[in-house]
């Protein structure tokens, strides 16, 4: 599914005419409206949007295909997944996918290791960025802009910024294994 991307999660039924209402994870939610059609989790069908309208801090939306409530319930929790080359148009050349992270070895700009992403999560505000590290524990950065300050898809590098790390990052120290009292 390397050509596709989440760009949503079907969170209800909408109505009686097939629609859903749906959660819109692009950073710009509204640029569901530029989306052509969705996959929807499990499925391999192309499914057009003909139809978005907005709900209370979410979307609804029609899919070509889901036309009775029964077919909408059918599709309650399942993502919805747009072609990455189609996303790609929308977002600025400066950002980038939660998944272009994960598994990357995050270095600083001296080069110095710091360790390998994780994951990914995000709580509200920002995405937090999670670090497996060999000297501290639950490594873990907010992603408030200007620390990521490359990607290096072809070394799986990730370089950080030191000093704007420094400032957002949390963790706890791994002792050596001996007992202190």
């Amino acid at each position: 599914m390397n050509d596709k991307i989440c760009i949503g999660i079907v969170r209800k039924q909408q109505g009686i005419k097939g629609e859903v209402k749906a959660t819109i994870l692009l950073d710009n939610p509204s640029d569901i409206n530029k989306i052509s059609g969705v996959f929807i989790e499990n499925e391999d069908v192309f499914r057009k949007i003909t139809r978005v309208f907005a709900l209370s801090g979410d979307f609804g939306l029609k899919l070509d295909g889901i036309d009775s409530v029964e077919q909408a319930i059918k599709i309650k929790n399942k993502k919805l997944y747009a072609l990455k080359e189609e996303v790609d148009s929308l977002i600025d050349s400066d950002r980038f996918y939660i998944e272009d992270l994960i598994g990357k070895k995050a270095v600083f700009e001296n080069e110095e290791f710091v360790g390998i992403i994780d994951s990914v999560e995000n709580y509200g505000a920002n995405d937090i960025v999670f670090i497996k590290s060999h000297n501290k524990s639950n490594l873990c950065f907010a992603n408030i802009g200007g620390i990521i300050l490359k990607i290096d898809q072809d070394n799986d590098v990730v370089v950080l910024n030191q000093d704007e790390f420094k400032k957002v990052c949390v963790y706890d120290e791994v002792g050596d294994g001996e007992n202190e009292d």
